[in-house]
């Protein structure tokens, strides 16, 4: 009775010692191995940090599933537009193991939320890029567009207030109140300066995802996705 007890301690130490070691060395060394994955497949300037959770961790690889998962990756840039910080939180993640220690798992997740963050200063420089004569400050909530119009031989410097919004993968701004040379537009020029001002320039993807939603805050937007079934690495990521 005495052995058979001390073999069972044995075992139920040696899988403590089993499970601590995959926490300690496996599972730092699939976070890893994904970041690096990501940072080749995305073409990014260096290797985000992954967080793969599930616990036990050993028993998660052994069925090729995790709880969950996050990326976060800071200077990513997309289509030329500089994103200053992007995560990535993930849900019901699978993935091979096999896989995943050769450097090309594919990782699959049930649904994902992506959030990045860009500066007006930022935007502004990827708007010229693309021949928007506009310059865009974020405000609390409002969105201030200054530019030099011409209205029926009327010239000066405008300013325009407003809100944007993103439909369609698409990025819009929407006038409520147009200055021009400090002063409000006179009322039968109104349509035609907001008109002028007014732009919808398409967003590039995020990580692969489509962007749905923007939140203006002081300086910065937060571009937002949700999407499903959602594809973090693999041949078409």
């Amino acid at each position: 009775m005495r052995l058979l007890l001390r073999v069972v301690v044995v075992l139920v130490v040696l899988g403590g010692m089993l499970l601590l070691a995959t926490e300690l060395l496996a599972k730092p060394f699939a976070e890893r191995a994904v970041g690096r994955q990501i940072r080749d497949e995305r073409g990014l300037a260096s290797t985000p940090d992954v967080e793969l959770s599930g616990f036990p961790f050993a028993l998660a690889v052994a069925r090729g599933q995790l709880d969950a998962a996050s990326v976060s990756i800071d200077q990513y840039v997309v289509d030329g537009l500089l994103l200053r910080h992007a995560t990535l939180d993930l849900d019901e993640v699978d993935f091979s193991v096999g896989s995943l220690v050769n450097g090309d798992a594919e990782v699959e997740a049930a649904s994902a939320t992506i959030v990045a963050d860009v500066t007006d200063a930022d935007l502004n420089s990827w708007l010229a890029a693309r021949a928007v004569p506009l310059t865009v400050r974020f405000a609390a909530g409002q969105v201030h567009v200054a530019g030099r119009l011409e209205l029926e031989g009327v010239g000066g410097d405008v300013q325009a207030v407003g809100t944007v919004a993103v439909e369609g993968g698409a990025l819009s701004f929407a006038p409520a109140e147009v200055l021009l040379g400090g002063v409000p537009v006179p009322g039968e020029l109104v349509d035609a300066a907001r008109g002028a001002v007014a732009f919808t320039v398409p967003l590039p993807e995020v990580a692969g995802a489509q962007v749905t939603g923007a939140t203006i805050g002081e300086g910065a937007a937060t571009l937002t996705a949700s999407v499903a079934d959602y594809l973090l690495t693999g041949d078409s990521a």
